[in-house]
């Protein structure tokens, strides 16, 4: 699905992708018996919902003005950031899914390409995953 929307092809249908991440994610969760004190996660917490505002922000601003660059450099700083965060709790479905969306937003920044409506559409649905 990513290599398609990189090479600006049709993505095949999203469906079974959802249902392989959603089953990943849910393997994942199961797996984490790491104890985490309760003070990091609060802050952990507060933390993650500050930048998934920033990443919805800066997600739109570059869909909006693609040739702008502080978008997705905002956006990689955020993602890294929330990885880095979501590590540290062993909240590992969050840093998994969080590490492919800034691999993702890496390649296309990387290759200095215009993203289309189908990259944006992919960013938002991952976005919308992780403030589930």
């Amino acid at each position: 699905q990513i290599e398609a929307l990189i090479q600006h092809k049709t993505p095949a249908d999203f469906t079974l992708f959802r249902e392989q991440i959603r089953a990943t994610l849910t393997a994942f969760d199961s797996v984490s018996t790491v104890e985490v004190d309760p003070e990091i996660l609060e802050a952990f917490t507060e933390e993650a919902a500050e930048l998934l505002v920033s990443t919805d922000r800066a997600i739109k601003q570059w869909q909006s003005e693609p040739e702008n660059p502080a978008g997705p450099m905002q956006l990689q700083r955020d993602l890294h950031t929330l990885k880095g965060g979501a590590r540290l709790t062993a909240t590992m479905a969050m840093a998994d899914l969080t590490h492919q969306i800034e691999t993702l937003v890496l390649s296309v920044t990387d290759q200095q390409e215009t993203p289309d409506d189908g990259f944006f559409s992919l960013l938002q649905r991952c976005q919308d995953r992780l403030t589930e």
